[in-house]
């Protein structure tokens, strides 16, 4: 993002908001795109260049800010480097005029496995201290040309109103979801435990004259989106494409009748038990194979909000 020499990017107003404050300006680049960003966007504010935050009504910004009425604000947002020692903004040359505060967030992305947050916990606070760690540093090289003479910008203005913080985002990169196999070695021998509102998709349905059994009631939504309904205990042929989902906690089970053998699924990302031992936390399409008769176990729980996760660490 390149604020260009001649610019004039302004929220100047006449009076404070009725929060007693003045406007904002967020400026950005190196956006991130399926887990990464792009290591050459810069944000240039270039000389000559201006960004206005004046309120015209602060007349007397030393007794104003003690009544919590400031100016305007500006935040610089851009990915860190890879030693968490700067940051992809470049010098400010522009004159800034009248701000408050200047915060310049350097962010990290994180991608955990199968988007589970508390995996990068540690990792986030650890880049939040390291990159602060860097403040004093950063700070000095973004208000280099500050101060008086030629060639200098912002002769007035503290550096101290400058603030650096570490920033992190947490994306979820796991790819959308791809079958699972799953064997159904006899009747009753293995089942999967599902909570309820969770789906399992059946790419290939339920093949030949195999039936799965359920213990609870739900939906079953084929792959026009057409949905039924189907009462607990009910034995079921699965039509390839179709989703089951339960409407209270269950298990299904291979139906007695049907000969047998693997059947593909979709599992939701989470945690999966199997054998009653082996915990595996897991995303879209890892692989779990239950084929020890009487003893494979999955249970199953879906979060959601995960899916996506974002969020930005302030220190």
């Amino acid at each position: 993002m390149v604020l260009q020499s001649g610019a004039l990017l302004t929220v100047a107003g006449d009076a404070f908001n009725d929060n007693g404050k003045g406007g904002a300006v967020s400026i950005e680049a190196g956006s991130e795109t399926n887990g990464s960003f792009d290591g050459t966007a810069v944000v240039d504010i270039e000389t000559g260049s201006t960004i206005d935050l004046s309120v015209v009504g602060n007349n007397n910004p030393s007794v104003n800010a003690a009544l919590g009425e400031y100016n305007g604000t500006l935040h610089l947002r851009a990915p860190q480097n890879s030693t968490a020692t700067g940051l992809q903004v470049n010098p400010i040359n522009g004159t800034v005029l009248n701000p408050s505060s200047i915060v310049v967030e350097g962010y990290k992305i994180f991608t955990p496995v199968a988007g589970v947050v508390d995996t990068v916990e540690s990792a986030v606070s650890a880049n939040g201290q390291a990159f602060a760690a860097n403040t004093a540093a950063i700070r000095t090289g973004l208000t280099a040309n500050w101060g008086t003479g030629v060639g200098k910008v912002n002769p007035t203005l503290d550096t101290g109103l400058v603030h650096v913080e570490p920033g992190a985002e947490v994306i979820n990169a796991t790819p959308a979801s791809t079958p699972t196999s799953i064997t159904l070695n006899s009747a009753g021998s293995s089942s999967i435990s599902v909570l309820a509102g969770n789906s399992i998709l059946f790419p290939s349905g339920t093949p030949g004259n195999d039936k799965i059994k359920v213990s609870s009631a739900g939906t079953i939504t084929d792959i026009n989106g057409v949905v039924t309904s189907f009462a607990a205990n009910s034995t079921l042929a699965i039509a390839a494409g179709s989703t089951v989902t339960f409407t209270q906690a269950g298990s299904l089970t291979f139906a007695a009748g049907g000969t047998g053998g693997a059947i593909s699924i979709a599992l939701s990302r989470g945690s999966y038990t199997a054998g009653g031992a082996a915990s595996i936390t897991t995303g879209n399409g890892t692989g779990v194979t239950l084929n020890a008769a009487g003893s494979s176990f999955a249970f199953i729980f879906c979060r959601q909000f995960l899916c996506a996760a974002q969020w930005r660490s302030r220190q």
